[in-house]
């Protein structure tokens, strides 16, 4: 799988499908919501079947933008696990 095998340590899954994939491959330590509504502005932290740390923060698919707050709530996050995950 190529998150296990690849630098990719932060996933930004867009839309219901990307995100029902991704929940399907990495194991999280909360429940992530079936809809991307619902899930989108929080991040989630997991692992892959090898223990690499993943950080997912998902976003609406770009047909449907969110509003203003939303975009720029989830892009704060994306930004905040970034650093995270770079910086300890």
């Amino acid at each position: 799988m190529l998150i296990n095998n690849e630098g990719i340590n932060l996933l930004v899954p867009m839309g219901n499908e990307a995100l029902s994939l991704t929940s399907s491959v990495i194991n999280f330590t909360a429940q992530i919501p079936s809809k991307i509504a619902e899930a989108m502005g929080h991040s989630y932290n997991g692992m892959t079947t090898s223990g690499k740390r993943i950080i997912m923060c998902p976003i609406k698919h770009m047909s449907y933008p969110p509003a203003r707050d939303a975009q720029k709530k989830v892009a704060n996050l994306i930004i905040e696990s970034y650093n995270y995950l770079n910086n300890g």
